[in-house]
């Protein structure tokens, strides 16, 4: 979780979205990368 931006605070609704049945009919494509910081975490 912490690879993504508010992870932690993501949980709870990634969790319920993998145990969606419908869950598998969806995607997402990247389009492009922004950096917001020069340094690492």
């Amino acid at each position: 979780m912490k690879l993504l931006d508010n992870g932690e605070k993501m949980r709870p609704v990634l969790g319920a979205f993998a145990g969606d049945k419908n869950a598998a009919m969806s995607s997402a494509k990247v389009k492009g990368i922004e950096f917001t910081r020069t340094t690492r975490m």
